[in-house]
């Protein structure tokens, strides 16, 4: 682990949730509520159904963490797969406008 990586690791594992400023709270729900209603819009597009079968065949039957698209659960891992695809395909996320292509 290289020497910044440490130093950051130390740092969060330290952190109280008090510590943190409001400000910083606001903005992070501001983003959280930014990428839920992104993850929440691709409900039943284009790929995520492979996504979500994909899924099904090779991850557990259940979990303790929710797919947002479909209210099912399953690992964490498998549900960050089908999440993190179905907020990526509506992205509405603050950019460059001059750097798209």
């Amino acid at each position: 682990m290289s020497q910044h990586t440490q130093a950051l690791t130390e740092f969060l594992a330290g952190l109280a949730y008090e510590q943190i400023p409001d400000a910083v709270l606001a903005r992070t729900e501001d983003l959280f509520l930014d990428w839920l209603g992104s993850a929440l819009a691709s409900a039943g597009s284009h790929p995520i159904p492979l996504f979500e079968r994909y899924t099904q065949q090779m991850g557990p039957a259940e979990g303790p963490a929710r797919i947002f698209v479909n209210g099912k659960s399953s690992s964490a891992y498998f549900a960050a797969l089908v999440n993190g695809a179905s907020s990526h395909l509506v992205e509405q996320d603050d950019l460059h406008n001059s750097s798209v292509l």
